[in-house]
């Protein structure tokens, strides 16, 4: 079966709910050696491959991401409906998240004493900067969880979003140059995925920690791309699950050999079993209307600081546990009264956007 007619008859009736929240949850995992330990190289597969299991999470949602979003701006082709569904979709969330950090967990815990936390100027430059989001993250609160095995972020998660709103910027970008034409947005975008792979193979790192903003934008910006790709050549994608199993030995097979052999194999097969689980699968039917996977990402991060402040020494699994939990009752709670509520408001607000743009000058105004 093609990709394509796997994705038709399926409709919305696809596990992308479960690939992504199974990505956050690895995304957990693997922070839960880092800050329960306070030593980043403690996660077991970054000794032996130089990539963490969240390393490769966040591959997995930048290439979901680049598939959904693409697919979504090229099916409707209203420029102005993606900006606002994108917009609705990540700063809703993230805002909230963001006052709660700020004006409860941090003055909860702070070192500096309420008045002085709220003074230090800092305080407020994270809460600015991080709702914005597009210049890239703050990544610390005065004298919050400075004592903790890790103190270097109160919200390590963040910093990805950045990323994320520059590929659906070139997206856009790369859509409005080729005026409708598919032939030329496939070149535009093969284009940019290839040279984005080219500088991410010309360095043996695989997850570019140290790297400068260029470098993490050369690891993830192809990745988003893959995506895009496969959904405008959907219709040349054998779906099948003898590849799928293939695709997967071929990733452990690479692990084994090394590095090296790793980050040639992983895209292209990561992506294969990713796009399998989401059509290949009977549906997870309890997660088709239920994306928990963005609160996951955006609350585990200082939910796991907090276990860490408030059970000290407290182990990887326990900490794991405790912070899963608590991050899963705020995913619900953020999916069911705000996330999915937005979602609903995206024709309403794009409609209105755009009439508003309509408008001729000093319309309304007396």
């Amino acid at each position: 079966m093609l990709l394509s007619e796997a994705a038709a008859a399926s409709g919305r009736d696809n596990n992308f709910n479960l690939v992504r929240l199974a990505a956050a949850t690895a995304v957990v995992i693997s922070h839960s050696f880092a800050l329960a330990t306070g030593d980043p190289a403690a996660e077991p597969l970054w000794s032996s491959l130089g990539i963490t299991l969240g390393g490769l999470a966040v591959v997995a949602f930048f290439m979901t991401s680049g598939y959904l979003v693409g697919g979504s701006l090229l099916s409707t082709g209203r420029p102005v409906r993606f900006i606002v569904a994108r917009a609705l979709r990540i700063y809703p969330g993230l805002w909230v998240a963001l006052l709660l950090t700020v004006f409860m967990l941090g003055p909860a815990v702070t070192g500096a004493g309420i008045a002085g936390y709220l003074g230090d100027a800092a305080t407020w430059h994270y809460l600015g900067k991080n709702a914005a989001m597009f210049l890239g993250v703050d990544r610390q609160l005065p004298r919050v969880f400075d004592h903790n095995p890790y103190p270097a972020a109160v919200n390590g998660s963040l910093w990805t979003l950045t990323y994320e709103l520059w590929m659906y910027a070139i997206l856009l970008a790369a859509w409005m140059l080729a005026s409708g034409r598919r032939r030329v947005l496939l070149a535009a975008i093969a284009c940019l995925a290839a040279a984005g792979l080219a500088a991410y193979y010309r360095v043996p790192d695989l997850t570019p920690v140290a790297w400068s903003v260029a470098g993490k934008a050369a690891w993830l910006a192809p990745m988003f791309f893959i995506g895009v790709l496969i959904h405008l050549g959907r219709h040349r994608v054998i779906l099948s699950g003898w590849l799928a199993g293939a695709a997967a030995l071929v990733l452990v097979g690479a692990a084994w050999l090394g590095p090296a052999w790793f980050k040639l194999a992983y895209p292209a097969c990561l992506a294969y079993v990713v796009f399998f689980i989401a059509y290949g699968l009977p549906p997870v039917r309890w997660l088709l209307h239920r994306d928990y996977s963005y609160g996951v990402y955006i609350y585990s991060f200082p939910l796991q600081q907090l276990v860490a402040f408030a059970l000290p020494g407290v182990g990887v699994v326990m900490m794991f546990v405790i912070a899963m939990a608590l991050s899963l009752a705020c995913a619900a709670l953020s999916w069911h009264l705000l996330e999915s509520r937005m979602l609903q408001l995206v024709d309403l607000v794009a409609g209105r956007v755009t009439r508003m743009a309509r408008r001729p000058v000093g319309e309304g105004y007396s």
